[in-house]
């Protein structure tokens, strides 16, 4: 067993089919810029002592309001992606919003933990686990996704039998044992979402298959819950399929659709989903995203299951897609007051707490061919740079958990 097994792998994604490589031995440094604190103070002063939330009823999709929130009716949970390879990573989690107040969405690589059959590998999965329970950070987990030596499509794949692969396994209850073999070592860990992005040609290769997925789902479902029946389960997080930087996909709702027609509605308790729409402000499509796939729940009989946006962010850059350091902390405060007037939307984790490469030290891209990943350089989505420094978007994310109703980490 080498130890080449043991490492995660350094790509992150980022939810539309674009995978960004990511170099974390790299140095780097970064200016604290600090630019959006005087239109945050003002936003402070027309809502009160304490800035708030609107209301459900008093924000229409395309608008922003200053009036006082509703209640909500159900809590309202935040959290970020993130790789805690280390324990500066829970040190920003925690100076986001103190102790048990920020999750992090974590992914648990199948061809890391099982590279070979029954060979299991789990030191860096449980430092990191260990990490995140000591500073009471909640975890999402993420059970994705195959690998070489699983799939029949990846044979003819360079690298070694545990090389990372998108396309499904061949033997889909292969997949549920490692699902079940992760969730029983951390019990601690109670939300998992199966696969990332399924409806995307890039995560599913050669093409979505809610079918498919709908009995990959199942499968994990059961197996999850014989070892752990607390564990919430969620369809691995949707693209929307429309709008900016979209290509190839599925829509978010055609696909749920296709997995309620294949079966699968009793096996989750939720749906993850990532809106991005690349440089577009949230208050001119969110609201009509989220409640679009929301639709597609009600017309089943599931309006009482939860929606969660474990991936949501703007990158900064230039336009068209790209925006400024000011325009992605504004973006990221409008979109946390429309999704925390959502009632059905549980859960926010923002796409991402850091830059884990240094965009000064371009790599030589690769594009992604049969059921390997690509090779990018990264989009800067994080609310702190690859020096540690944070972006004027952390600040923002520290004032909406501050200004949340109620708002906390974990319901158990």
């Amino acid at each position: 067993m080498t130890a080449s097994w043991w490492v995660v792998p350094v790509e992150l994604t980022v939810g539309r089919g674009v995978p960004r490589i990511y170099n974390r031995c790299a140095d780097g440094a970064g200016p604290i810029r600090l630019s959006l604190i005087i239109f945050l103070s003002l936003l402070s002063l027309l809502a009160g002592c304490t800035p708030r939330p609107p209301s459900e009823t008093s924000a229409p999709t395309g608008s922003s309001s200053s009036n006082p929130p509703a209640q909500r009716k159900s809590p309202f949970y935040w959290g970020t992606n993130a790789v805690l390879y280390d324990i500066q990573d829970v040190n920003r989690i925690e100076s986001l919003g103190g102790k048990g107040k920020v999750c992090a969405r974590v992914t648990f690589y199948w061809s890391d933990i099982e590279p070979a059959e029954n060979k299991w590998q789990f030191p860096v999965y449980d430092g990191l686990v260990q990490r995140a329970t000591q500073a009471q950070i909640p975890l999402l987990g993420i059970l994705a996704y195959s690998m070489k030596r699983v799939s029949q499509a990846a044979a003819d794949m360079p690298g070694d039998p545990w090389a990372l692969s998108y396309c499904p396994p061949d033997e889909l209850e292969e997949f549920a044992a490692f699902a079940a073999t992760v969730t029983a070592r951390y019990p601690q860990v109670n939300y998992w979402e199966i696969w990332n992005e399924p409806n995307n040609t890039y995560f599913w290769r050669p093409a979505p298959d809610p079918a498919l997925y709908g009995e990959l789902l199942r499968r994990s479902y059961g197996a999850i819950k014989a070892v752990n029946s607390k564990a919430m389960i969620a369809i691995g997080g949707l693209s929307p399929g429309v709008g900016n930087d979209q290509v190839n996909e599925m829509s978010a709702p055609s696909f749920l659709q296709g997995v309620y027609q294949s079966g699968g509605k009793n096996y989750f308790e939720a749906v993850a989903f990532h809106p991005y729409n690349d440089g577009v402000s949230p208050d001119q499509y969110l609201q009509d995203y989220v409640n679009s796939l929301h639709n597609v729940m009600t017309q089943n009989g599931d309006q009482n299951k939860e929606i969660w946006v474990t991936e949501l962010g703007w990158h900064v850059g230039a336009q068209p897609s790209g925006v400024t350091e000011a325009e992605q902390a504004d973006y990221l405060s409008r979109a946390s007051k429309i999704l925390y007037s959502l009632d059905f939307v549980n859960r926010f984790y923002w796409y991402n707490l850091k830059e884990y490469s240094n965009p000064a030290m371009p790599v030589a891209t690769k594009p992604a061919v049969g059921c390997a990943p690509a090779i990018l350089n990264p989009s800067l989505y994080g609310l702190y740079d690859f020096a540690g420094s944070p972006r004027p978007a952390a600040d923002a994310f520290k004032k909406a958990v501050q200004s949340s109703i109620g708002g906390r980490a974990s319901p158990r």
